[in-house]
């Protein structure tokens, strides 16, 4: 294997785990919105789970800022 292609195939590994961290973070929290959802009084409940949505679009946001950096996309 050439240098060009041991570099395709490491970067190909980095934004797999990139993306995989990615998906990880949105699930945890998700995950805590709704533990917090089930266990705050309503009106918290509607706030917790806007922020936790927030955090899972601005994680899939940054990932995809890595993926088109990184010339790929």
């Amino acid at each position: 294997m050439n240098k060009a292609g041991a570099t395709v195939r490491g970067m190909e590994e980095v934004l797999r785990t990139i993306e995989e961290s990615a998906d990880t973070a949105n699930l945890l929290a998700l995950e805590i919105a709704i533990e917090g959802w089930e266990t705050a009084p309503v009106r918290q409940r509607d706030d917790q789970l806007a922020e936790a949505a927030d955090r899972a679009v601005r994680a899939t946001a940054d990932m995809a800022c890595l993926l088109r950096s990184s010339g790929l996309f």
